[in-house]
């Protein structure tokens, strides 16, 4: 992950926080992105403290004018997305997969969105037809009795891995073991 710079939509807490920092502890450059400005300004400080590049962004993915708040910001900060893991919901992942397809636009080179939930939606499913290849996608199945507080190491590294090498579908075992 060395070089890469990767934004990481719901990054205070949970999954996106814990994919954040491991991104971070990679040597990713990390946009950090939530709707809690303290909160995700607090979580880029730790990773700062620890030695990690990040940037704090206040946008909410669930809207496509978020979605382009936070991509802009990405690339005026980095200079580009090269992953985008969408750790707030299934339900943004139409407008992250329409952000990141229009700021890939023409470039020769691809991106990846990982995603959590149990399908992709058809408006996801569509933004990720017109990019025509360039970014290539991979949905993380969490277990049904996953809750907020379940360990999130596990879905945090099996984002990171399907960052590295997309693979369409993932599953996640009963609270991350």
């Amino acid at each position: 992950l060395a070089g890469q710079v990767i934004v990481v939509t719901g990054a205070t807490s949970g999954i996106g926080q814990e994919a954040a920092r491991l991104a971070a502890r990679a040597g990713a450059a990390v946009l950090l992105a939530a709707s809690d400005e303290q909160a995700v300004r607090r979580a880029c400080e730790a990773i700062g403290k620890a030695g990690g590049r990040c940037h704090p962004v206040v946008g909410d993915p669930a809207t496509a004018e978020g979605c382009d708040r936070i991509a802009r910001a990405a690339a005026a900060r980095f200079g580009r997305i090269d992953s985008w893991i969408e750790a707030g919901g299934a339900d943004a992942l139409g407008h992250v997969a329409g952000a990141l397809v229009r700021q890939v636009g023409e470039e020769e080179r691809k991106a990846a969105l990982v995603g959590f939930g149990r399908h992709v939606g058809k408006a996801a499913l569509a933004e990720l037809r017109r990019a025509k290849g360039k970014v290539a996608a991979t949905m993380i199945r969490l277990p049904k009795d996953w809750r907020h507080d379940s360990p999130a190491q596990a879905a945090a590294e099996a984002a990171l891995h399907a960052v590295i090498r997309p693979m369409g579908h993932m599953v996640v075992a009963t609270h991350g073991k």
